[in-house]
């Protein structure tokens, strides 16, 4: 059975913005499925993520990854020739959760004066270990990989990479695992290098 991508669209926005579940019971009819993805949309924009690419390209994807994670690690690779061309930019929710040494390093680049380039930094080193942990995981750097776990619990996601994009018809759409074949229709288009 094939769901409706309204009717998948408002389950989320209920289950990810609890407080409208009160607004809706059984024998309402939800006709504005943007307006509750809007909220979820704004909820992604507030989290503490680290921008991959420019600033205006067109397409944004939020990916919730993990720094020892060998498939996020993929994602990023894979997903150079969009970022590069300036295409799309990734914006990445870290969370610490495969490896003890996960926070620390989460932290490393949560912390890090220009967080993008401690993020390239890592993803270049990583067959070497990537980014040092932080020595020290400070208090906001601790807040923001909570508030990055909860958002990652509150979407259904329970493994990185936990991937966020609007699809063809500007709905949202969420994808468990590394994409594969499936790396254009998150990124909104044939790979530029091709």
């Amino acid at each position: 059975m094939k769901l409706d991508h309204s009717l998948v669209a408002l389950v989320v926005a209920v289950s990810i913005v609890p407080s409208l579940s009160m607004a809706v019971s059984n024998t309402q009819v939800v006709t504005d499925v943007r307006a509750f993805q809007s909220v979820i949309w704004k909820r992604l924009e507030g989290a503490n993520w680290v921008l991959d690419g420019k600033r205006d390209a067109p397409r944004i994807v939020y990916v919730i990854t993990d720094p020892n994670c060998v498939w996020c690690h993929r994602f990023w690779e894979v997903s150079r020739p969009w970022v590069e061309s300036g295409q799309v930019q990734v914006r990445h929710i870290l969370v610490g959760i495969i490896k003890h040494n996960s926070a620390g390093k989460a932290a490393a680049i949560l912390s890090a004066p220009d967080k993008a380039a401690a993020l390239t930094l890592h993803e270049l080193n990583v067959t070497r270990g990537g980014i040092a942990e932080a020595p020290v995981v400070s208090e906001s750097a601790r807040n923001a990989l909570a508030q990055n776990l909860r958002l990652m619990r509150d979407f259904g996601f329970s493994g990185t990479p936990a991937i966020i994009y609007a699809d063809s018809r500007g709905n949202m759409a969420v994808m468990s695992g590394f994409p594969g074949e499936r790396m254009e229709v998150v990124m909104g288009s044939p790979s530029p290098k091709k």
